[in-house]
Order: structure tokens, then C-alpha cells, then sequence
């Protein structure tokens, strides 16, 4: 295994001028965030600098100059705002004939420089993969020695496993291999499966780079060794990856971590080894010294302290000083029973009393340091000092600002002052809102946030009848405020009675990555962005999803209500509250020049200075990242701004034709996770779009984006592919019913249904 970092510099750029601004929250204007075209791909926002002023765009895996390659590149830019428009950079390293892939791996906050894994043909065959530090700032220069795989294995085995977080300056990262791969002399020969070896490189960048292991003792001896170790959380059934928050700090001194120690003479990590051996967690500090966490500081006669595994959940930042896991040991004095609790690991207090059982009880709880069986942990605060958590049991009986209390056997969620010592009663959930936590301390997906350092307000959506307000059973949106423990409910209910209405917010990255997260709340709180299909404006006509802006009880859209198949699920507020980044397929300004889902801004404060640009589409692939348009001219009156689609240079309208129902073969491919293709005919040259719709649970979500640039009138054939959201609803729901939707400039959309079925039921599908 080889792993080889280069600087990669500035590739291109191309300045675009966005237009005037148009019905939406009062101040705001529509700002082109991405190249009118970028290949004829479909783009969306992935992440955004906290102050607005960059965005990272996701294009899909498509290759720069048309390369083929064989798991598909990733096709990511960085966008960033300046006074006359918006410049996009490449972040891909260079394109050549035999880069098989390249996908991106984490950022620094403000986006400026990234890593990337890549790799030839040639490393593919050999277990090997690069990793690449791709740069804004521009220069190349060798920043790390060659490291290599001592086991010289040739097998076709992906010896790099995972990449796992890095420092908010890139300079110290940690991933992991498996099998036999060993990259020290001191490394275990033992096979390692499904867990990794860790390793962390430090003074990424110099040549002072240093590679060391991770999941050992002091010594360096290795923990676990049959069973290898994880970053951040475990599953205690098959030792599966779980990354949770902070796992690995932002300054690069922590890296927290899961094993099994003792399990290192045993004959593989079967069944009886992990009963035998339960998980354990540990932080191994500034690469020489190693602390298990979960060990017991109790000192009462008779505490149990080996019946269970410990989850890690989260660590404060930027240092780790606090960590946050899940255990039925009784850890300290005041556990007195052995189900689940939640403790805080304190590197800051003396020896013996680093632990506190956050979930002990606060005024009213019956059975203190007892049956508080906690299910995982929502959210905790940057610097520690709170944390949100979901428990069956009744740990207050002092009621929530609505005057609810909390239920025994519920899904009680509370608050945590660390502080204070106090225990807050929030809400209760309902079983539905299993995604704000994790029963098996897990970190996965969670869709809530959290404002300030100190955490005081925690935002969340919940499918329960929290509010007295709140009548329908679609999710609704609430807002906690730690300082005045009072709850609100952030979404208005709509007309309707129904769960296509379901409110939602972005999902936080919920991992070691150093890398911004997308919020949909300002720092100050007073600002929340969520997107629902309900129609909350007169405006919102499309049936569809769209953003919204809540703004200090007053919502506003924010979207403009009219795209068919509704906006993207990726979007994001700046820190600030003051931009808001989506994505559609509308043409809100004159430079977006056809019907690819492109990246969009909604802007408050001034507008960039607009240019008079071509109203048709003038490049494919590799030309869409040409040199920067002219310099900007004066705005036109309001008169004379542009409102339609784009002038039709041609004589003949444009117009779609020809549609054909997609084939069993090609459902069949669909449901295996393959491609499909939707052929047709359109009457003159331009870019093809097609979106497909599904119902993903109990919303109606787009699960099809894809584009293809007919260079004539005739025959057209798009491929496309489920996205991993609706691979997972089709595993999920075992079948799916598309609309798959054809747009072409100026044309009447033309679309068609099929319906897939998982491959554990019946093959194929209808159309």
C-alpha cells in the first residue's frame, strides 16, 4: 500500500454575474452559485464556510475532459462569492488516462484547502491509494515520505479501508487498513476483520511528517489485535465503523477510539471473542500516550464493572476535553444499577474523578443513579459544558415550558448542565424520531442542531404532538433554549392533515471530520432554515419540496415554490443568518441558462454587479471552466430585467418526443444498484435533464438526477442511477415507484412511472 501526499494548485476558475433580485424573504436576493454549466451535470451544495462566503458543490462522479474512469471522480468545486460574481475552482487532482478515481475526503472550515484519495489503475491492482492535499492557494510540493505495505501483498484486496478525520488544518489525519495490510514493523500480522488497524500521520505538509499507530498501549503494543479497533463508536454485534462527533479533535492532539482489549491471543474475532471481550473506549493524546475512558473510578463495595460495552457518542472541541459514551458498568459511586447510563469522561479533573454519570437525576427523579436506561445522545456542546440525551426513564419530574412532564418507558429527551450538575426535562419523542439518536452508540445521521459553543438552543423535528399548537401528524420543527429552558415550535401547521407535509432540516455531519457542517440555524438562533412539501406561501404552488425561512416567528419562502420536482436536500444557513444556499432546476437569474439543478443563493446586502450574458448554452464539459467572463456592465432597468427562460435562437421550438418506458432489464440494474437508460427525441441541440421522484418513507423525495447534452436534433439516451437515498428507501420499503420527468429547455416536460422491486422480492418492476 502506498500512500503519496502532493499540493495540488489552482486549476481553473469562471466568473459568473448573478441577477436581480426576486420575490423572496424582504432583503434577499437570488445569487448563481455555480457555472451556468458544469458539463451538464446536476449540482448541489454540499457544505458552506460559516461566513457564506464559499460553498462546496457537489457535481456527481463525473471525470474532468471526459475521462473514463472505472468507480466514477468526483466532480467537486469550491465557489467563492466576490464583488462581481461568484469563481469556481476544481477541486479534482488533474485528470489523466489512467486516474481510475478520486473522491473527496474533508476540508478545512473555510474551505480553502481539502483532502482527497486517488488512485491509477496500476495502485488499484496493488492495494494502493494516494492521498492528496488539494489547495486553493495553489503551489505542488511533496509534503509526506512514501509509505508502504510490508506485507507486499499484490492481491486485489482494498487495503486502504477508511479515511477518518482530520485536524481543522489538515495536518494531522487518521485512516485505517484491514486484513493483512501493516505499514510498521511492529504491526500484528494478525488477519484484522471487519475492523481496521488505526494509524494517525502527523505534520502533514513538511517533511517532518510522521506515521504512527493509534489503537495501542503506551508501549505501542496493539489492543484487541483480532478484532482491530474503530474510530469513535462500535457496534458490539460486528464491530462496525461508527465515527461520532470530535472523534478526532480539531487541533489534532486526540484521536478517540474502540477496542477490545484481551482479545489479542485469541483464534479470530468470532462470536464467543466478543462476548468474552466487550468493547472498551480509549484516547490516545498527542500520539504517545494512551487512556481507556471506560475504565471504573468506583470505589463503592460490590460495583459491577464488566458487564457491558462502552459506545463513545461525542468530544468537545477543539482539544477533546470532554467525552461523551454510553455504559451499564457502574462506573462511579452513584450508578447503582446496570442499564444503560451516559457519562462524561473530564480530562481537566484529578485522577479518580475525571467521571460523572450525567445521567443520575435531577429534582423529582424517584431512583437516583438508577433506571434512567439512556438510548443515546442528540447533541452536545462544543466546549462540553452541555449535553442532549434520550432516555426511557423519569430523571425530573419537573415539567417542560408546555407543561408536560416526562413518561416512563418514553422517549424522554433532556438536557444536561455540566456545570450545574442539573437535569432538564425537554420533550417527549416519538418512535419515529429514532435519527435524533443512536441505540447502539453509533453516531449516524442525526437531523438536529445546536447554535453556540455552550449549546444553548437545540434545534429538532419530531413526528410527536409536542406543542399545544401543533394538530396535524406530519413532523413538525422545535427550538430549546438551555438559558430559559422554554420550547417553541419553529414550524407553522399547514391547510392539510398529512405526513407529506413533514418538516425537515439538514442532516448535521455527525462525524470526526474537521470540516464545516451544514446548520440550518444562525449562531444567534434567531434565523432557522427547513424544507417541506407543505405550501406554507401563496406562492408555493408546485406541490414540492421547498426551503423556508423562519425568522424570530415570522416565516417566509425562501425557494420560489415552482420547481416540479421540488428543491434539493441539501441547504444551509450561513453563521451570520444572512445567506442561504439550495438548489434547484428553476432559472431564477438570466445567467442560468437551462434546466440543470444548479446551485443558488438567497442573499441579503448588496447584489453582485451583474453582466450581460448569453441566453443559450455555449459549452460542454471542460469548456464550462474556461477563463472569466467580461468585465460587468451597467444593470438594466426593472423594465428591461430578464423574468423568462432564455431566448430560442432556432426556428423550431424546442420539443421532447419519443419517450420510451424504461425496460425490465433496466429496472432490474436499478434495483441492483446499476444504471438504466431513458431514451427519446428532441428537435434541436441543448442539454436534456431528467429528475425522478419517489415516495422515501413519508415524503416524496428526488432520487434521480442526471443530464446529457443532445449536440443535434435526433434520438437521445441518458443514463442514470438511484441515488443512495433511494437505494436505501427501495432496501427499506422492498419496492419504489418513480416518476422519472424530462425536462428540456423551453419544452413541455415529459415524464414516465415504473415501479422497482428490491431484489430480495419479486425482480423487475412495472412501468
Amino acid at each position: 500500500m502506498l500512500v503519496a501526499l502532493i499540493t495540488l494548485g489552482v486549476l481553473a476558475s469562471w466568473t459568473i454575474y448573478a441577477g436581480s433580485a426576486q420575490a423572496l424573504p424582504q432583503g434577499m436576493h437570488y445569487e448563481l452559485v455555480s457555472p451556468a454549466e458544469v458539463g451538464g451535470t446536476s449540482n448541489s451544495p454540499y457544505t458552506m464556510s460559516p461566513d457564506g462566503s464559499r460553498i462546496q458543490i457537489s457535481g456527481g462522479k463525473q471525470g474532468f475532459g471526459g475521462t473514463t474512469s472505472m468507480f466514477g471522480l468526483f466532480d467537486g468545486f469550491v465557489s467563492s462569492r466576490t464583488a462581481s460574481g461568484w469563481t469556481t475552482t476544481p477541486l479534482n487532482p488533474p485528470a489523466t488516462p489512467d486516474l481510475v478515481w478520486a473522491k473527496w475526503l474533508d476540508s478545512t472550515p473555510d474551505l480553502s484547502d481539502h483532502v482527497f484519495g486517488d488512485g491509477t489503475v496500476a495502485q488499484y491492482h496493488d492495494s494502493q491509494e494516494a492521498i492528496v492535499l488539494s489547495s486553493m492557494s495553489g503551489g505542488i510540493t511533496p509534503t509526506a515520505p512514501v509509505l508502504t505495505d510490508l506485507t507486499a501483498s499484490t492481491a486485489d484486496v482494498y487495503g486502504f479501508e477508511a479515511y477518518f478525520g482530520a485536524s481543522a488544518d489538515l495536518g494531522h489525519f487518521v485512516f485505517g487498513t484491514s486484513y493483512t495490510e501493516r505499514l510498521l514493523p511492529t504491526d500484528s500480522p494478525a488477519r484484522i476483520s471487519p475492523a481496521t488497524r488505526l494509524y494517525e500521520v502527523s505534520g502533514v505538509g513538511t517533511d517532518a511528517a510522521v506515521l504512527r499507530r493509534v489503537d495501542v498501549e503506551g508501549a505501542g503494543v496493539e489492543i484487541g489485535t483480532q478484532c482491530g479497533a474503530t474510530v469513535g463508536g462500535q457496534n458490539n454485534a460486528n464491530d462496525q465503523i461508527g465515527i461520532g462527533v470530535g472523534a478526532v479533535s480539531s487541533d489534532g492532539t486526540k484521536v478517540f477510539f474502540s477496542a477490545r482489549p484481551g482479545a489479542e491471543a485469541e483464534a479470530g474475532c468470532v462470536g464467543a471473542t466478543r462476548a468474552a471481550f466487550p468493547v472498551k473506549l480509549f484516547a490516545r493524546s498527542d500520539g504517545s500516550q494512551t487512556t481507556e475512558l471506560s475504565a471504573s473510578e468506583c470505589q463503592r463495595a460490590g460495583c459491577s464493572t464488566t458487564s457491558g460495552p462502552a459506545a463513545f457518542q461525542a468530544a468537545s472541541q477543539p482539544d477533546g476535553r470532554v467525552v461523551a459514551f454510553l455504559s451499564s458498568d457502574q462506573l462511579v459511586d452513584s450508578d447503582t444499577d446496570n442499564t444503560e447510563d451516559l457519562y462524561l469522561y473530564d480530562f481537566d479533573k484529578p485522577s479518580g474523578q475525571h467521571l460523572v454519570q450525567a445521567s443520575a437525576g435531577g429534582a423529582g427523579d424517584a431512583t437516583p443513579g438508577a433506571g434512567a436506561q439512556v438510548q443515546g445522545v442528540v447533541q452536545m456542546a462544543e466546549d462540553g459544558s452541555r449535553v442532549y440525551f434520550v432516555a426511557k426513564g423519569i430523571l425530573t419530574t419537573a415539567p417542560n415550558s408546555f407543561g408536560q412532564t416526562a413518561q416512563v418507558g418514553g422517549n424522554n429527551l433532556y438536557m444536561y448542565d455540566a456545570a450545574s450538575g442539573q437535569t432538564t426535562f425537554v420533550a417527549s419523542l416519538a418512535a419515529g424520531d429514532k435519527a435524533l439518536w443512536s441505540s447502539s452508540g453509533i453516531a449516524v445521521g442525526r437531523e438536529d442542531a445546536i447554535s453556540d459553543p455552550a449549546g444553548r438552543l437545540l434545534l429538532f423535528d419530531s413526528f410527536a404532538p409536542i406543542g399545544p399548537g401543533d394538530t396535524d401528524t406530519a413532523q413538525d420543527l422545535y427550538r430549546f433554549d438551555a438559558q430559559t429552558s422554554r420550547l417553541i415550535q419553529v414550524s407553522p401547521d399547514s391547510a392539510t392533515d398529512g405526513t407529506n407535509d413533514n418538516i425537515t432540516i439538514p442532516n448535521a455531519r455527525t462525524d470526526a471530520h474537521s470540516g464545516p457542517h451544514p446548520s440550518p440555524l444562525s449562531a444567534d438562533g434567531s434565523r432557522i432554515v427547513f424544507e417541506t412539501n407543505a405550501a406554507l406561501s401563496a406562492a408555493d404552488t408546485n406541490g414540492a419540496a421547498d426551503v423556508y425561512l423562519w425568522s424570530d416567528g415570522n416565516v417566509e419562502l425562501v425557494s420560489d415554490g415552482k420547481d416540479p420536482a421540488g428543491v434539493g436536500p441539501n441547504f444551509m444557513i450561513s453563521s451570520a443568518g444572512d445567506e442561504i444556499a439550495f438548489s434547484t432546476s428553476r432559472q431564477l437569474v438570466p445567467e442560468d441558462v437551462d434546466t440543470v439543478v444548479s446551485t443558488y443563493v438567497a442573499r441579503s446586502g448588496s447584489d453582485v454587479e451583474r453582466a450581460l450574458v448569453p441566453t443559450t448554452p455555449t459549452c460542454t464539459g471542460d469548456a464550462c471552466q474556461g477563463p472569466p467572463g467580461p468585465a460587468p456592465l451597467a444593470s438594466p432597468s426593472d423594465s428591461a430585467s430578464f423574468h423568462g427562460a432564455g431566448n430560442v435562437n432556432e426556428s423550431v421550438r424546442p420539443a421532447i418526443s419519443g419517450i420510451q418506458k424504461i425496460s425490465a432489464s433496466d429496472r432490474s440494474k436499478l434495483a441492483k444498484g446499476g444504471k438504466a437508460r431513458v431514451h427519446l427525441k428532441v428537435n434541436r441541440s441543448g442539454t436534456v435533464t431528467v429528475t425522478g421522484t419517489a415516495k422515501a418513507g413519508k415524503k416524496s423525495r428526488r432520487v434521480i438526477s442526471a443530464s446529457s447534452r443532445a449536440e443535434k436534433a435526433g434520438p437521445v439516451s441518458i443514463p442514470f442511477a438511484l441515488s443512495k437515498r433511494g437505494r436505501s428507501a427501495l432496501r427499506h420499503q422492498g419496492s419504489l415507484t418513480v416518476t422519472l420527468t424530462v425536462h428540456f429547455i423551453n419544452a413541455r416536460p415529459e415524464a414516465v412511472t415504473f415501479t422497482l422491486r428490491s431484489a430480495t422480492s419479486e425482480k423487475g418492476g412495472r412501468s
